[in-house]
């Protein structure tokens, strides 16, 4: 019960239904267009993303992304319940309109067969294409999540997170969009898609919640 225990004090009062909300909201938004009867018609592939090789080491990276999705959403709603509001809302948004795009412009694309992957990682990376179709592509979740975990911590107003830890988040946040090309799950126009998405989103949710740099952190 400690490890729990600390977990939940880590949280904020404030921010623990917001985050469930938001995290039942995103696995709705993710695994709804993969039981409704939308079938995938479009591929977004470039001759560029042809080139470009499954190395299955980076799935250790695409799998931790779901730890460091959790981690830098709790921090970042930790500054004030003010940010926190912003922050749902522009997630919330955020998987809304990919939930949108998800069906109405469903896509796939051609990846390694599962048989052909070998060295480091392979086991990981055969494992999530067996749980993880080639489906719901465009925006990258991946790297729309990871950019939402770093974007705000490039506002004001975080004194409270270390400057080597923003500096983590961006390497990794690349790293994560890197990761989601050389594991073949994502092609170069998705990730560009959810990295410009997130910005939009975050952009918009600060014309919402003007007042919020203003509040106390923690408050």
């Amino acid at each position: 019960m400690k490890p729990i225990r600390k977990i939940l004090n880590f949280i904020p009062q404030y921010a623990r239904k917001p985050l469930l909300f938001l995290l039942a909201f995103n696995m709705l938004a993710y695994i709804l267009p993969s039981v409704l009867p939308v079938e995938p018609r479009f591929d977004m592939t470039l001759p560029i993303d042809l080139k470009i090789p499954a190395i299955p080491v980076f799935s250790y990276i695409y799998v931790l992304s779901y730890v460091y999705w959790a981690f830098n959403y709790i921090l970042i709603c930790k500054k004030n319940k003010s940010m926190c509001k912003r922050f749902v809302t522009a997630e919330v948004v955020g998987k809304a309109v990919c939930f949108l795009i998800f069906m109405l412009v469903p896509c796939t694309f051609a990846r390694p067969a599962a048989d052909t992957l070998s060295g480091p990682g392979a086991w990981l990376l055969k494992i999530v294409y067996a749980l993880d179709e080639p489906t719901r592509l465009i925006p990258s979740i991946h790297c729309y999540a990871s950019w939402m975990c770093v974007r705000p911590l490039m506002d004001k107003g975080f004194d409270y997170v270390p400057a080597w830890y923003k500096a983590f988040s961006l390497v990794f946040t690349l790293l994560v969009c890197l990761s989601t090309l050389f594991t073949r799950q994502h092609v170069i126009v998705d990730v560009f898609a959810g990295v410009l998405l997130g910005e939009i989103v975050w952009i918009a949710s600060g014309r919402m919640f003007k007042d919020q740099s203003k509040d106390v952190a923690g408050k």
